[in-house]
């Protein structure tokens, strides 16, 4: 079974919710668009569905997904002008990986593209130097403006930060060599 399956944070993301286009009348389904006077829901309405139900239909050609505000190009050229001044868990606090399903979904190598962009370049910077150099600071100001990936990021540096300094004071206990790092029986000289 996948290991995604039981991920919190995976759920989560698969329920950000997508715009979508109907490419098909969908029969007793006019109570989702409440612009819509009859029992379906007739073709070429817009409606927002969760991810994994804008993928699934979106694969039978039901739907067309289309990009929520934070992902189109109005939005990426702000991004890519200075993507460490923009606070992208307002957007969406799963930004890069509902973005990066988004971006497998549409086959769009640009998004891709941007969304790397966004992520290796002054955002990683900013959120390594915190992590290595706030033992002693309050960085909640900083914290409420990472998506869930940035912050998975921040703790495991941080709590690497802290090991490491542990280590370096000897407050830790003696270090076991790996198992595989022992010599086998059967290679040593005689």
């Amino acid at each position: 079974m996948d290991a995604k399956y039981f991920s919190v944070s995976s759920l989560l993301v698969e329920e950000e919710r997508m715009p979508c286009i109907s490419t098909i009348e969908f029969a007793g389904l006019g109570y989702l668009d409440p612009a819509t006077k009859g029992e379906d829901l007739p073709e070429e309405t817009r409606v927002e569905a969760p991810l994994w139900l804008a993928a699934l239909l979106a694969s039978k050609s039901a739907v067309e997904i289309d990009y929520p505000k934070h992902y189109k190009e109005k939005f990426r050229d702000h991004l890519e002008a200075g993507p460490a001044a923009v606070n992208l868990r307002e957007q969406s606090p799963h930004y890069f990986t509902a973005g990066e399903t988004l971006a497998r979904l549409k086959r769009d190598d640009d998004l891709q593209r941007m969304l790397k962009f966004a992520y290796t370049g002054e955002r990683f910077g900013r959120i390594m130097d915190l992590a290595f150099n706030s033992q002693h600071e309050d960085v909640t100001e900083h914290l409420r403006t990472f998506t869930d990936v940035e912050q998975e990021l921040f703790d495991s540096g941080f709590q690497a930060t802290l090991k490491f300094a542990a280590w370096r004071s000897r407050k830790t206990k003696n270090i076991k060599a790996s198992s595989k790092s022992k010599p086998d029986a059967k290679r040593q000289r005689k």
